[in-house]
């Protein structure tokens, strides 16, 4: 009931003022995640403080989220609200890489395709005209090309 030094008004009066802007505390936890936006390269990587983190292909070239706990060492990587994945992070500045088996095969199975299409624009090599002729070449001591030198040097004189 004792007034407050500077406020001027009890701790009631001021819980009573302010009562009406508190809010109720959520029934679930807050979530502390950080929200980190990877672009998927065309290996089917994303990375993180320098790892890599392997995505299903079908990924390469888009914009994806990896939502990190730093207090577990986990991420879940989204592409449009979707959970894609959850990984263990590596420590930072390792340069590993971790790649699904799964995502593996099917790195694979598209290199395969593309490979086989570009192999139907890809021109057959030429033969270079002069690959076939083969040239003499003398092979001299590094001494004779110092006499080289000296001759030339006497003939400027």
């Amino acid at each position: 009931m004792k007034p407050i030094g500077d406020l001027k008004e009890t701790r009631n009066e001021r819980f009573a003022r302010e009562r009406e802007h508190l809010a109720r505390l959520p029934g679930a936890d807050y979530d502390t995640r950080e929200e980190v936006p990877v672009v998927v390269s065309r290996e089917s990587l994303v990375r993180f403080e320098s790892n890599w983190y392997s995505v299903h292909p079908e990924n390469i070239g888009k914009m994806l989220v990896l939502r990190v706990d730093r207090m577990k060492k986990e991420a879940e990587i989204v592409a449009d609200g979707v959970i894609l994945k959850h990984v263990r992070l590596f420590e930072a500045g390792l340069r590993m890489k971790l790649i699904d088996p799964a995502d593996k095969t099917a790195i694979m199975k598209r290199w395969e395709t593309d490979r086989a299409r570009w192999e139907r624009y890809r021109k057959p090599r030429k033969k270079h005209p002069h690959a076939d002729i083969t040239v003499d070449v003398a092979v001299r001591s590094p001494a004779q090309y110092d006499v080289i030198a000296d001759m030339a040097a006497e003939a400027a004189v």
